[in-house]
């Protein structure tokens, strides 16, 4: 079991949270009542990150002596993490998925306070996070593609390549409008034809390095703005993914 550094417990405040890496793995961690709690910040239902969405108490609804409703509550006791893709909830103390639809919960880490640093497992969360996946994508497990080769980077690879530093630079620098609106868009554009070009002829390259390149907020409004600009809306996006398993 590897240790892995987190942070002084003096800078969690109750309530706090902090994403970490161990390994291969992102992990959650969260300070509630003065407790440490750390999860995979993969969620069982497509894979968003768990961990990254809203705190909130469960809500439960209260019932009269007659068995009538009293109401809808915050529970004084159980406290819920949301995922911020879908909104499936888990119990914060258990990892438990309290989604109907959902029959298991994220993969747990083992922590405990030493110092400074928390104990985990993250070989068991991989583990579970693996399995997770592939039972939740048969179509994709099922794939016998070929993988094509890699070229050596040249031509209008390695100009994509330059780019792309040269604009990493300018954004670590402030300068965000290093491209104009128009160049933007073309860019975007000739990258989407292309990447759907290579997954039609049997590419299983992902777009951008797993679990890297970019946070998942930078994902998710870029998703937006990319069905905004093709008319689309995120429920026709899971009526596809459901039809072409992807």
């Amino acid at each position: 079991m590897a240790e892995q550094y987190v942070g002084k417990i003096t800078e969690f405040k109750d309530g706090d949270r902090r994403i970490i890496f161990a390994g291969d793995n992102e992990i959650g961690v969260f300070r509630h009542e003065g407790q440490f709690f750390a999860y995979s910040n993969f969620c069982l239902h497509q894979g968003g990150p768990a961990c990254e969405g809203l705190t909130i108490a469960k809500v439960e609804e209260r019932l009269l002596p007659d068995k009538t409703s009293k109401g809808l509550y915050f529970s004084d006791t159980e406290m819920h993490f949301v995922c911020p893709w879908h909104g499936y909830e888990y119990d914060m103390k258990t990892g438990e998925c309290v989604c109907r639809t959902a029959s298991s919960s994220c993969a747990s880490t083992r922590s405990s306070k030493k110092g400074m640093r928390f104990m985990s497992s993250p070989k068991t969360a991989a583990a579970k996070t693996a399995a997770a996946k592939t039972a939740r994508r048969p179509k994709l497990a099922a794939r016998t593609a070929a993988k094509p080769a890699d070229k050596a980077a040249n031509g209008a690879s390695a100009e994509a390549t330059r780019l792309a530093a040269e604009i990493e630079r300018a954004l670590a620098g402030g300068q965000l409008d290093v491209l104009t609106p128009k160049a933007l868009q073309a860019l975007m554009g000739a990258v989407c034809r292309t990447y759907a070009a290579q997954v039609e002829a049997g590419s299983d390259a992902l777009p951008l390095l797993a679990r890297g390149g970019a946070t998942a907020t930078d994902v998710m409004v870029t998703a937006s703005g990319l069905l905004k600009a093709a008319n689309l809306a995120v429920f026709e996006l899971g009526m596809w993914q459901s039809w072409t398993g992807r």
